[in-house]
C-alpha cells in the first residue's frame, strides 16, 4: 500500500475523532462551543471559560481511545500508529495531572478559609463585614468530594499508564526477531 494512502487513513482517523469530539461538545454546550467563551451557570456561580479546552480534551480522549482499540486489532505491529497512541496517552496523563493539581490547590485554599472562620485571610487581611459562624450548626461531611475526585483521576492515570506499558511490551515483542 502506498505511503500516501496510509497517511490519508491516519488523517481520516484523526478527523473522525475531531468530529466526534465536536459532536459531543455540541450536545453538551450547544452552539456556544463556537463562541470565544463558554458561560456555565453552577447554582449561584457563573463560570466563564474559553471554549477550546473542552474540544481539545475530548479530542485527545477520543483519539487515544480510537487508536488504542484500532491498534489492538492489528496486534500493535505498526510503528507510527503506536507512536501516535503513546503521544496521546502522555498528553492525557499530563492533562489529568494538571487537573489533580488544580483540585488540590482549591481544596487547600478552602481548608485555609475554613480554618480562619472566613474572617481573616492571614497576613493581616480581613474580610469585611466579618462572617458570623455558628459552631453548633457545623456540618461534618461523610465523604470528601475532592478526595474522591483526586483519587479517581489518579486511578484513571494508572489505567492509562498500564495500557501504554502493555502497548509498548506487545509492540516490542512483535519487533524482536524470531530466534
Amino acid at each position: 500500500m502506498p505511503k500516501s494512502k496510509l497517511y490519508l487513513k491516519e488523517i481520516f482517523w484523526l478527523l473522525s475523532a475531531a468530529i466526534l469530539a465536536l459532536f459531543v461538545c455540541l450536545v453538551l454546550f450547544g452552539t456556544a462551543i463556537f463562541s470565544d467563551k463558554i458561560d456555565i451557570n453552577l447554582h449561584d456561580t457563573y463560570l466563564v471559560t474559553p471554549a477550546w479546552p473542552f474540544f481539545a480534551i475530548l479530542f485527545i480522549i477520543f483519539s487515544f481511545t480510537v487508536y488504542l482499540i484500532k491498534e489492538k486489532k492489528h496486534s500493535y505491529k505498526r510503528k507510527s500508529q503506536n507512536i501516535i497512541t503513546i503521544f496521546f496517552g502522555i498528553i492525557l496523563i499530563l492533562i489529568l495531572s494538571k487537573s489533580v493539581g488544580c483540585i488540590t490547590f482549591f481544596t487547600s485554599f478552602g481548608k485555609f478559609m475554613n480554618a480562619s472562620n472566613g474572617e481573616s485571610l492571614g497576613n493581616g487581611w480581613t474580610v469585611y463585614p466579618p462572617v458570623q459562624v455558628t459552631l453548633k450548626n457545623k456540618h461534618i461531611p461523610i465523604f470528601d468530594l475532592q478526595e474522591i475526585l483526586c483519587s479517581s483521576l489518579l486511578f484513571i492515570q494508572l489505567i492509562i499508564i498500564f495500557l501504554m506499558i502493555n502497548l509498548a511490551y506487545k509492540w516490542g515483542k512483535q519487533t524482536l526477531p524470531n530466534s
